[in-house]
């Protein structure tokens, strides 16, 4: 059950983007005081959490920011299904999700395999990359987070400057999802020996189809 919902770094971003809807499960993230190196993250249903079967995370309700922001509680959030995020771009942002099988020609079967599009205002994505049933509807939720920052201004001055593409900026985005290991892997594999922001386009483009 836990794949039909958001990974832990969409659903922190889709908080900070005011995603407020009421959710099955919530993300719990309780920091090892042995450890500091990294905290530990459970995806957790309200049985489990022992507040009554019947009851459902709120990001206002039970992981309000403004309480404490210094407090550990704030990296915890709503866990939305990932359907459910499908219906809040539609309902907020008039922007569609739309995700499609790929045909296997010369046969016209349906393979495994998945693509997406999206539709928002008078524009129309359709970004390459094919990706697992489980995977495609998370790949495309981080490309309209991307979308969604792009027609908002909320991308750093110097990406501005470099006039970044929408294309880089959900590259950039689903990179952002990724948890710190796996970026040092990832970029130490690729042999470019720089950090994330100093790689052109082309760099990145590398990385991001060769993984996906």
């Amino acid at each position: 059950m836990n794949k039909l919902f958001v990974s832990y770094e969409i659903a922190k971003l889709l908080k900070e983007k005011g995603f407020d809807e009421f959710c099955f499960k919530g993300y719990f993230n309780y920091t090892n005081t042995r450890d500091a190196s990294g905290d530990i993250i459970e995806l957790l249903s309200p049985k489990i959490r022992i507040v009554g079967e019947d009851y459902l995370f709120k990001n206002s309700i039970d992981f309000d920011l403004n309480e404490n922001p210094n407090a550990i509680t704030n990296k915890n959030c709503a866990a939305p299904l990932k359907q459910q995020v499908v219906e809040w771009f539609k309902e907020k942002y008039n922007l569609h999700i739309v995700t499609l099988p790929k045909v296997m020609y010369p046969d016209d079967m349906v393979g495994t395999e998945y693509y997406y599009e999206i539709y928002h205002n008078d524009k129309h994505f359709t970004p390459d990359g094919v990706y697992d049933i489980d995977s495609v509807l998370e790949v495309a939720i981080q490309s309209a987070l991307a979308i969604i920052n792009n027609d908002e201004g909320n991308i750093p001055i110097e990406e501005k400057e470099k006039q970044i593409t929408p294309e880089e900026s959900i590259i950039n985005i689903w990179f952002s999802c990724l948890s710190k290991e796996t970026k040092e892997k990832h970029l130490s594999m690729s042999g470019y020996n720089k950090n994330w922001p100093e790689l052109n386009i082309t760099q990145k483009r590398n990385i991001y189809y060769a993984l996906i």
